[in-house]
């Protein structure tokens, strides 16, 4: 799709027919800042709009999204070759999902794995003080060394 070429498409045929930009937006319940994108290249009509531009400005859904009017025998081809182009953007739209989704796994996986071995070492720094404190102090004091290790950690 061209989105130049169809909002040229758009403005002639609007142009044409007469109504301003307010008027068409109106009739098919639009802003007039939609049809002026959509006229520019700057914008494509949504699904919902293709529809009611088209019998508006007397124009089929081939021609609005080839950007050029069509001869009667061109328009199953034209159709075959947007289906096929909407197609493979589809097609193009699910791989990238996929390979989103996969990234956001391999991320989560690394994250984890990391959170991981970040309570590991900070539960062996623990075990390693406790037994540098335990090997400090006389253990004929048992109370005092339970006490003065819980006031430690």
């Amino acid at each position: 799709m061209d989105t130049k070429a169809t909002g040229a498409l758009i403005a002639q045929r609007r142009k044409q027919l007469a109504p301003s930009q307010a008027e068409l937006a109106e009739r098919l319940h639009v802003t007039d800042k939609a049809v002026r994108r959509w006229e520019t290249g700057r914008g494509m009509p949504g699904l919902d709009s293709l529809e009611p531009l088209s019998k508006e400005l007397g124009l089929s859904i081939s021609e609005l999204l080839s950007g050029k009017e069509l001869a009667m025998e061109e328009l199953p081809e034209a159709a075959g070759g947007q289906i096929m182009e909407s197609m493979k953007r589809e097609h193009t739209w699910k791989w990238l999902a996929w390979l989103a989704m996969a990234a956001l796994a391999v991320w989560g996986i690394a994250v984890s794995t990391q959170a991981q071995r970040g309570r590991a070492r900070a539960e062996q720094e623990r075990a390693e003080r406790y037994a540098h404190y335990t090997s400090s102090v006389n253990p004929n004091y048992q109370e005092d060394l339970a006490e003065a290790t819980a006031g430690y950690f």
